[in-house]
């Protein structure tokens, strides 16, 4: 109990002492893998994120994995998580760099980052070109509950319920759906004046935030993702059981 204990508070020490240095940008790591260095990329979201997209050549070892991971001393290593929150990916530099041999450090901005600076990575075919920018209730239930940032992009033609959680968060009401180009014109004068730069785009279910969003990475605003089942999801907080159809890439689910 008392080793647990001293354990924890170790961890807690090291994740303290990771948060408060500087994290390896996006523009460095692509220097250092440009320059050919030896660095070992470690992903440590779930499987199905790994399998959905990633940086190239990055391994992936969970985070829930790492503490019991038998590793060789393989040197420098890049550790990178969604980029929600810096707490779960500080949490894995510690027990890496309590291993032999090994040199770990945090991406600045994790995963989301790198697919905001670059075009590379490694994603399945799907959604504008191989992006992934859906997400689902759950998944945003997670940013809240993490604190990540982020603008609420109205795209529904009449004023949805939100849930408590979502009441505080900056809330774009875009007031001309007519064209894209109407939309688009509305998101980058809102851009212009506020600093959250990444873009939850909610609709009506009927892949108008698809449409926007493919316009928005072609203008090259990349910080975007799509609510999966739009106006639906958001008023039933994610529960199953309605009959509506949810649309995803143009398809029912």
């Amino acid at each position: 109990m008392i080793k647990n204990y001293y354990t924890a508070l170790f961890l807690c020490i090291l994740c303290f002492l990771c948060s408060q240095s500087m994290a390896l940008t996006v523009e460095t790591l692509q220097q250092r893998v440009n320059a050919k260095e030896r660095l070992t990329i470690i992903d440590i979201r779930l499987p199905e994120k790994y399998a959905a997209a990633h940086i190239p050549n990055a391994i992936n070892i969970p985070l829930a994995a790492i503490e019991t991971k038998r590793l060789p001393p393989i040197g420098n290593v890049v550790v990178y998580d969604d980029g929600i929150s810096d707490i779960e990916v500080n949490q894995a530099v510690a027990l890496l760099n309590q291993k032999r041999g090994i040199n770990a450090e945090a991406l600045d901005g994790g995963f989301l980052q790198w697919e905001t600076k670059q075009s590379s990575s490694y994603e399945k075919n799907g959604l504008l070109q191989g992006r992934n920018v859906y997400i689902d209730y759950p998944l945003l239930a997670d940013w809240v509950e993490k604190g990540q940032e982020f603008i609420i992009v109205d795209l529904m033609n009449q004023e949805a319920n939100l849930p408590q959680a979502l009441r505080a968060y900056h809330h774009l009401d875009i007031t001309n759906l007519s064209t894209s180009a109407t939309i688009i014109a509305e998101i980058n004068q809102e851009l212009a004046n506020v600093q959250t730069q990444l873009l939850l785009l909610v609709d009506d279910n009927n892949l108008l935030a698809e449409k926007v969003a493919k316009q928005l990475y072609a203008a090259e605003i990349t910080r975007v993702r799509v609510l999966a089942g739009g106006r639906l999801a958001l008023e039933q907080e994610g529960k199953s059981g309605s009959k509506t159809r949810v649309y995803v890439g143009g398809k029912q689910q």
